[in-house]
């Protein structure tokens, strides 16, 4: 866990802003949408508290305060540079009301969200991160739809699929929303092609930071008989022809 604590009161606007550091932190570490992660706020002095339960949340949860406590020695990682400039943009616009990062049941902040912290965090987003690079691109994903949903009326669809393992919240633009209300309804596994943007460093996984639904169609599977023109287009071996392929061989080592 991870709290943001600020000694006026909790109006509507400063809760904003916290859930927006968090969020746009946790985005760049590609737990946005980490189901099980919830920000929880006290009411009158504002407490807001960054809960996780799961491992990919409090995975990204170690990573922030890691920044925090060694901006300086940490290494570099995908997200680390997005990470501080959360921070920095938050500290700067808030750093007035004397914000502070706190480790719940410790005696001591974690740091003050002073100037001259955002003044650190801000040469850390810039500094170059050696080896990383990001790509952007097309792909497709399997997954069955989750659910199907927006804030308001003034708000998108967004809906609720696996991608590299866990659930995440992707939205669908201009695509009509039918079709996902259906597949949910259904339960069906469908194929989504998808507009995502990744970071990697050396050593690391590629760590999808943000993607957007451009497309769903049904993964109906295909039957046997199909499968089997497919074997035979593509020359690919069958257990049927697997004894005469190892006869065959055994009969060319002889030969020679």
């Amino acid at each position: 866990m991870l709290q943001l604590r600020v000694r006026h009161a909790a109006t509507p606007a400063r809760v904003a802003r916290a859930a927006t550091l968090f969020s746009d932190a946790l985005k760049a570490l590609g737990a946005s949408d980490e189901v099980g992660t919830t920000l929880i706020v006290a009411n009158k002095d504002l407490v807001a508290t960054l809960r996780t339960r799961s491992k990919s949340g409090a995975s990204a949860v170690g990573t922030i305060i890691q920044i925090v406590q060694n901006p300086i020695t940490m290494p570099s990682q995908p997200g680390r540079a997005e990470v501080a400039a959360a921070l920095a943009r938050y500290a700067h616009d808030e750093g007035r009301y004397h914000p502070q990062l706190w480790l719940p049941r410790h005696a001591k902040p974690l740091c003050n969200l002073d100037e001259t912290f955002a003044s650190l965090m801000e040469a850390l987003a810039n500094a170059p991160e050696v080896g990383s690079h990001k790509a952007r691109g097309t792909t497709y994903v399997y997954s069955k739809i989750l659910r199907v949903g927006r804030i308001d009326e003034r708000h998108e669809y967004r809906v609720r699929v696996v991608v590299d393992g866990r659930p995440r919240d992707l939205s669908i633009g201009g695509l009509a929303v039918a079709p996902f209300f259906d597949a949910a309804k259904r339960d069906v596994l469908v194929r989504l092609k998808l507009q995502a943007e990744w970071t990697q460093s050396p050593g690391q996984s590629p760590c999808l930071l943000d993607a957007s639904i451009l497309g769903i169609e049904e993964a109906t599977p295909g039957s046997g008989a199909r499968i089997l023109a497919l074997a035979k287009e593509y020359n690919v071996i069958t257990a049927d022809a697997l004894p005469e392929v190892l006869a065959a061989i055994d009969r060319q080592r002889s030969g020679e």
